[in-house]
């Protein structure tokens, strides 16, 4: 998997949530967004069931090295008659807040346990798990991240390095060939 376009791959890995979640990719440096995964959380495929979160070979939307972020849309949250998207950089996202008025992440990353020992995903190139929280921080959030789980590839955080900002899941679109430099976040995004 060596694209020389923007192309974002998520691999489903597992789920333990009673809300229905799906994700998409918000492109912060063109405002673009990709499609919603094609299944849920609650679909629960097969491990290593792909979807494509962005796929533009022209760059007419997404390009190489453009910023952007995961977001979870919460389908059935009874809290939340409609849905409800949890991220930093679209307006129309609900902003989780502690009793600090400090940002809530809703995305956890992380370089897979191997990667510095340059072990590969099942795709042979590295990877990123990510893990979503579905529960906002004043619906009393259980904050174990595994209501969506998937190794996305066609990403770096932060550019290659290895700081993550906050509170938003700021990622990197990788080019070829696709390098990945995570590590494991102090608590959230």
């Amino acid at each position: 998997m060596n694209y020389p376009f923007a192309y974002i791959q998520a691999d489903w890995y597992g789920f333990s949530a009673n809300f229905t979640d799906l994700i998409y990719v918000h492109d912060l440096t063109t405002g673009a967004i990709g499609p919603m995964s094609a299944y849920s959380n609650q679909d629960n495929p097969a491990t290593g069931t792909p979807t494509e979160l962005v796929n533009d070979p022209f760059g007419q939307n997404f390009h190489i090295g453009d910023q952007v972020e995961f977001v979870l849309h919460v389908v059935n949250d009874p809290n939340h008659p409609g849905g409800v998207d949890y991220c930093e950089g679209l307006s129309t996202c609900y902003k989780d807040k502690d009793n600090n008025n400090n940002p809530i992440g809703h995305v956890f990353a992380e370089a897979p346990a191997d990667y510095q020992n340059q072990h590969y995903c099942d795709q042979q190139i590295p990877c990123v798990f990510l893990g979503f929280e579905d529960i906002p921080f004043n619906e009393k959030s259980d904050f174990d991240y595994n209501d969506f789980e998937v190794m996305v590839y066609g990403v770096s955080i932060n550019g290659g390095q290895y700081a993550v900002p906050e509170p938003s899941s700021l990622i990197l679109m990788a080019g070829a060939p696709l390098a990945f430099a995570v590590r494991k976040l102090r608590s959230l995004i």
